[in-house]
């Protein structure tokens, strides 16, 4: 049978000559076969769907058009929305349907991850480590194959998977040139960086003139009080701080504008704080993340102090979990100062003691290490970011001061109230 015949119905004709001492046709007979199906190799298998899975085997929602859209796609438990993450597992199914009475394979030969919109393409499998599977002779099969994405991608929802396949059975392919290949796209998905995933901003609400605003990512003293943070703010020295001081004008660096300060509430050198945040997970299911440092770091002259490297571990739940909204839990109003947003985890570390050599200022911001265990998803590799929160206040050493000496101290020049004996203190332990 030629290797090109379509598809169609077909029989063998067999003649057959009778020759009189191999010199003269004396009869010839025609024998038809009964009529049989034929089907051609590009028949052979009919890819009817693609779908795509997340790490959790959920199913991602696909877009039949590209929407060039950067910003993660909103997500609740009343309208949850799957997408994929970088350096995650993502699974590539086919249902197809093998239509001849044989068992058949599936040579996947090639799977890209393209993103048109920008431009990138990588390749996940090609024909140097190409995945098979075989399907049933007569039957309809969802096969999928599975591989980690990789690390370097950017929230966009313009991705797709680009295939080839190639067929044959238990012995060989089938060669046949481009009759042979099955190629095709999937429809666009998300893909989205780990941090857009567990999504952990500075702020829910910045800080303006007539507000000191909310932040993400804050810190609270050894009395549980909350710090206030800035928002990329003028740098001023520990002498020029109006310590105790609640409304404050402070001026932006980048564009001069004038916002409110709350300076009523501050870090100490050598006293404990524990660092709080609100996280949002656009994980279909909870997912385990671990701090395994956390540190201190200073804007002015980029000096950074470890305060911990004790390892943290907790489970941020998805935004598509009921118990994550107000109306389903109402006693989550009780966290995060009684304003928890909907949709978010709330969490705090233990206590970390500052130590007594730092110096004081409103330019000190908190640097969090986090990682998600390879293992535990079997994932090619750790996946590792930071998470930092914008600046905040530490009562500290003075930047004028020997360290092998005492200095005097005015509480008017500091504005440091007297009827403050545990600051006065402070300022002369400095």
């Amino acid at each position: 049978m030629a290797k090109n015949a379509p598809s169609g119905i077909y029989h063998i004709t067999a003649v057959f000559d009778i020759i009189y001492k191999s010199q003269f046709q004396v009869a010839q007979y025609i024998v038809p076969t009964e009529d049989f199906n034929v089907t051609s190799i590009k028949d052979t298998l009919t890819i009817n769907e693609i779908e795509v899975h997340d790490a959790l085997d959920n199913d991602v929602n696909l877009s039949s058009s590209s929407q060039s859209l950067t910003s993660i796609h909103e997500s609740n438990f009343s309208e949850p929305f799957t997408l994929l993450t970088e350096g995650f597992k993502s699974e590539f199914c086919v249902d197809a349907t093998n239509n001849i009475d044989e068992n058949i394979i599936l040579y996947l030969d090639s799977l890209i991850l393209e993103n048109p919109t920008l431009g990138e393409n990588k390749i996940l499998v090609s024909e140097s480590n190409e995945e098979t599977a075989e399907i049933e002779k007569s039957s309809t099969e969802e096969i999928c194959f599975s591989n980690n994405l990789p690390l370097d991608l950017t929230t966009h929802s313009d991705y797709r998977f680009v295939y080839e396949f190639r067929i044959g059975d238990v012995n060989e392919r089938f060669t046949c040139g481009d009759e042979c290949d099955f190629t095709g796209t999937s429809d666009f998905f998300y893909v989205a960086e780990i941090e857009d995933m567990i999504d952990i901003p500075k702020f829910i609400t910045s800080p303006s003139a007539s507000d000191k605003g909310r932040p993400a990512v804050f810190i609270m003293n050894e009395k549980n009080e909350k710090l206030y943070m800035f928002d990329d703010y003028n740098y001023t020295s520990q002498e020029n701080i109006d310590w105790g001081n609640s409304s404050v004008v402070c001026v932006d660096k980048d564009d001069g504008t004038e916002k409110t300060c709350d300076l009523s509430v501050y870090a100490t050198a050598g006293k404990k704080i524990r660092t709080c945040f609100e996280a949002r997970s656009y994980f279909r299911e909870e997912v385990f993340i671990s701090i395994s440092e956390v540190s201190i770091d200073r804007d002015v002259d980029e000096s950074a102090t470890v305060l911990s490297r004790e390892v943290f571990e907790t489970t941020v739940k998805s935004v598509t979990d009921s118990d994550m909204f107000l109306s389903q839990a109402v006693s989550r109003a009780l966290e995060g100062d009684g304003n928890l947003t909907d949709g978010r985890n709330f969490f705090c570390s233990d206590f970390m003691t500052i130590p007594d050599f730092v110096f004081g200022g409103n330019d000190w911001d908190i640097q969090m290490e986090f990682r998600i265990n390879n293992e535990f998803y079997d994932l090619d590799e750790e996946i590792l970011w930071i998470v930092e929160s914008d600046e905040f206040p530490i009562f500290g050493k003075i930047e004028s001061q020997p360290d092998w000496g005492l200095h005097l101290f005015s509480p008017v020049h500091y504005n440091i109230p007297e009827s403050d004996p545990e600051k006065l203190l402070q300022e002369i332990l400095n």
